[in-house]
């Protein structure tokens, strides 16, 4: 059936980025080059670089032919000259990343479920391995998860009562992106049976907690 909605469709979400100080972890990251850029840098691969006079500028690939090319004077000296890199163009502020669909491996049945690679884009960016990544409200652990994925520490924090058995299916059985490839699985396995151990014996203190006071 066509939308009958009076404005554009509401697909996308506003990521706020927040941080204590200046001295914050911002680790750049890279997207695949647009088609015409992708069209210019194998013609650099080709012959060594890619000038444009009109514009002063050339994408060198191998800086020895380039060098060899303002040498015999098949190119002006002085040109802006910048390194092709291979990781890709700097990621832009706008990123296209499909939502699940109902029938995603990645479904676990979670209303606000977002993708792991949205996760794994967000924790790349803003820490190291290493680090230490604190979800308060953290559901299905989609957080944890991408936070395993890339070796950081993680501490996650959920109301929702089968929170702990999601977070311990997802570590057992992950979802891996082309960012993360999958670990030994025995070393998921033994960090699993460890968390899940803390978990219950979190749960029998607070259950020990909860219990009425004698009189």
């Amino acid at each position: 059936m066509p939308n009958k909605a009076r404005f554009f469709q509401r697909n996308h979400d506003t990521i706020l980025f927040y941080s204590k100080t200046d001295s914050h972890t911002f680790n750049r990251q890279y997207e695949e080059y647009a088609a015409s850029s992708k069209r210019t840098y194998e013609r650099a691969e080709k012959i060594g670089y890619n000038a444009n006079i009109k514009k002063w500028m050339a994408t060198v690939w191998d800086w020895g032919k380039y060098n060899d090319a303002v040498a015999q004077g098949k190119l002006p000296s002085g040109l802006n000259a910048v390194e092709f890199k291979k990781t890709g163009a700097a990621m832009r502020a706008v990123w296209d990343i499909p939502i699940l669909s109902p029938t995603s491996k990645e479904r676990v049945g979670y209303p606000t479920q977002k993708p792991v690679k949205l996760y794994e884009r967000i924790i790349a960016a803003s820490s190291n391995e290493g680090d230490l990544v604190l979800d308060p409200f953290c559901g299905c652990s989609t957080t944890l998860v991408a936070a395993e994925n890339l070796n950081r520490h993680w501490i996650g924090v959920d109301l929702w009562e089968h929170a702990a058995t999601a977070l311990q299916e997802r570590i057992e059985s992950p979802v891996y992106t082309r960012r993360t490839p999958p670990p030994p699985a025995n070393r998921r396995r033994i960090r699993c049976r460890r968390l899940l151990a803390e978990h219950q014996s979190a749960a029998a203190q607070t259950r020990t907690l909860d219990a009425p006071i004698p009189r």
